[in-house]
């Protein structure tokens, strides 16, 4: 059926049926306990990626079934949760009760719409993968972000497990992030932690791939940061203990600046990025100065002859006042 609407409230479909079409599904009868659109229609498949499917049921809970939708909208006073992976390619729209992802993963291709703290994501994977996103504030277990974004992120809930950055979009926070761990992991985003925030992550930070920028902000509680192979920290923030791994990055500021770290590992094919804008200017300045790592403990060296860690000067020939034949 296309353009239209169709309601389910009983019964089932003849064998080797499939239900397909680009209008409205409503799902009015609850079968506790059950996934009710497979339970209540028996198609033989579906094909449902250009539906907008509701899930209406007034007297009792409802559940999802596991299927990859266009649009969902959610409008059950009594509650509805998720009986498997469901992914909705288009808007999530959510009117009344409470949409339960239940340990279950949930796959936003667009926006969710509608009163946001009616989605309880917690315990649970979400997902958003698409385009131009607006995250919902609300408590998650484990959230990722991997769409080509950028995503709005305002107010953003805990995050009890992990928060997975793995989007090719740059995304800047507004607001504190409190998170069980941090990971960035695509060689083409970066994720900004905004302007003097105080973020907690009590587990460890980890740079697989991509650009952490600390903007001006701080990380607390954490294990540690970890540095691999095309992961890069940059800012002018602080953080506690790096390691910089093969491949990693450290590059102050934002050319050049400072970052205030702890403890920190320099392994055999890591670098360390060094910018001079003006060589009479100050330390750690990213207006007139040069690049400063100020760590509160010590280097533990770990590189070697045969596979050094790099010290990279760059900027030098663009540095106001710096001058080749003078020592410095």
């Amino acid at each position: 059926f296309n353009d239209k609407s169709f309601v389910i409230n009983s019964g089932g479909a003849p064998p080797g049926s499939m239900l397909k079409g680009s209008g409205n599904l409503l799902i009015t009868r609850t079968t506790t306990g059950t996934a009710d659109l497979d339970n209540q229609c028996r198609f033989s498949s579906y094909a449902l990626s250009s539906l907008t499917v509701q899930y209406l049921g007034a007297s009792r809970a409802q559940t999802v079934s596991a299927h990859i939708y266009g649009n969902l909208l959610i409008g059950n006073s009594v509650g509805v949760s998720l009986g498997g992976a469901v992914t909705v390619k288009g808007t999530l729209t959510l009117t009344s009760g409470t949409l339960t992802v239940g340990g279950q993963i949930l796959t936003l291709g667009g926006s969710v719409l509608g009163t946001a703290s009616y989605l309880s994501a917690s315990p649970g994977t979400v997902v958003y993968n698409g385009g131009a996103q607006n995250v919902a504030g609300v408590p998650y277990s484990n959230l990722t972000l991997s769409g080509s974004g950028p995503f709005t992120v305002i107010g953003l809930g805990t995050v009890s497990g992990t928060f997975l950055y793995a989007s090719s979009a740059s995304t800047t926070l507004t607001a504190p992030l409190t998170a069980g761990a941090l990971t960035v992991n695509n060689a083409s985003g970066t994720l900004n932690l905004g302007s003097g925030l105080s973020h907690q992550v009590n587990g460890a930070v980890a740079v697989a791939a991509g650009t952490l920028n600390l903007g001006s902000s701080t990380i607390n509680g954490s294990s540690g940061t970890t540095l691999n192979a095309n992961g890069k920290l940059s800012g002018t923030g602080a953080v506690g203990a790096v390691v910089i791994n093969s491949g990693g990055v450290i590059q102050p500021g934002n050319s050049p600046g400072q970052i205030n770290s702890g403890n920190e590992t320099w392994n055999g094919g890591g670098s360390y990025v060094w910018e001079i804008n003006d060589a009479t200017g100050t330390s750690g300045s990213s207006t007139a100065g040069w690049s400063l790592l100020n760590i509160t403990g010590g280097i533990d060296v770990q590189a070697t002859v045969a596979n050094p860690f790099v010290i990279k000067p760059t900027s030098l020939s663009g540095a106001t006042h710096f001058n080749n034949g003078n020592g410095y």
